[in-house]
């Protein structure tokens, strides 16, 4: 599935609150066609428009929900897997 068809299917899904929907969708435009981009916490907190603390919390919120997956922890930038519901 593409990154347009799991944002689609992810930004759709009522059972998430509209915050998450709207972060998912704000970090997908910083992933490849596969999902993955390796980003630091400043550069999503850029991106979503929020603070690194923030940032952090809806990144756990993402794993929580098995929409995210960090990959590797190199220096000041991750791995990133964006994930979606089957």
């Amino acid at each position: 599935m593409t990154t347009s068809k799991i944002t689609a299917a992810v930004t759709s899904d009522p059972t998430l609150s509209l915050n998450l929907r709207g972060a998912y969708a704000t970090l997908a435009a910083l992933a490849d066609e596969h999902g993955s981009f390796r980003a630091s916490l400043a550069t999503m907190a850029a991106a979503l428009g929020v603070t690194r603390r923030t940032a952090s919390r809806i990144v756990g919120d993402l794993e929580k929900a098995g929409l995210l997956e960090v990959q590797a922890h190199r220096g000041a930038e991750s791995g990133y897997q964006l994930l979606h519901k089957s």
